[in-house]
């Protein structure tokens, strides 16, 4: 039963983070991957595991279950980032390795009773998680791979994560928010900058067609 506003966003929180994802990876099937930062979906898979080990050694089951699922949609996306380059190999080669290493990182500060490492690893990456996506949105020539459902989402996750993680009083879960809503936000607005762009082109290119 849903009693309280963290209740909600227990359960809100966790769907549209994973939901955040699925908008990319359909994208990815109809359209190529311009734009997309493959480092910003290699660390967006990395993350995960320590944010589940946070979750569960902290009692905090909707970053385990959203961080599992997660996971999974990353790596499909890093699949169909690179497979029109040919990296796929080299790419999931070094998340695999990033991944085994963070993982015994993981087990070490279990071993060492310092929690404290697990979460600062989590957060930090977190934080800059959405920057690679930032800076490559301004660069690329082309964003048509770029599923603006999926940052609009990421905006609206990030502002649930640093709501829900102040009314549990639990710094890791809304520290990162203070630095990936404006990030997640830029994005946003640049996207919806080039759509609007675009949009206004077409009626000129008619326009200089009917000149012609």
């Amino acid at each position: 039963m849903i009693r309280s506003a963290t209740d909600l966003l227990a359960i809100l929180c966790p769907m549209v983070t994973v939901a955040r994802g699925i908008p990319q990876v359909v994208r990815l099937f109809r359209a190529e991957p311009d734009g997309v930062s493959v480092l910003t979906w290699q660390l967006w898979m990395v993350l995960g595991e320590p944010w589940i080990a946070y979750g569960i050694l902290q009692h905090v089951p909707a970053e385990v279950v959203t961080n599992c699922c997660t996971t999974v949609l990353a790596l499909l996306t890093l699949v169909l980032v690179t497979r029109s380059t040919g990296t796929t190999a080299r790419t999931l080669a070094i998340s695999g390795v990033s991944s085994v290493a963070v993982v015994v990182f993981i087990l070490v500060s279990v071993r060492a009773r310092d929690l404290g490492i697990i979460s600062t690893v989590a957060v930090v990456g977190s934080i800059t998680m959405y920057i690679p996506q930032a800076i490559r949105t301004f660069r690329s020539g082309s964003l048509a791979g770029v599923s603006p459902w999926t940052w609009a989402m990421a905006l609206g996750t990030a502002m649930g994560w640093g709501v829900y993680g102040a009314l549990i009083h639990q710094l890791p879960v809304w520290l990162p928010s203070v630095i990936t809503v404006p990030t997640a936000a830029v994005i946003v607005a640049k996207l919806r900058a080039v759509r609007v762009g675009s949009a206004a082109e077409v009626p000129a290119a008619h326009e200089v067609e009917a000149l012609v």
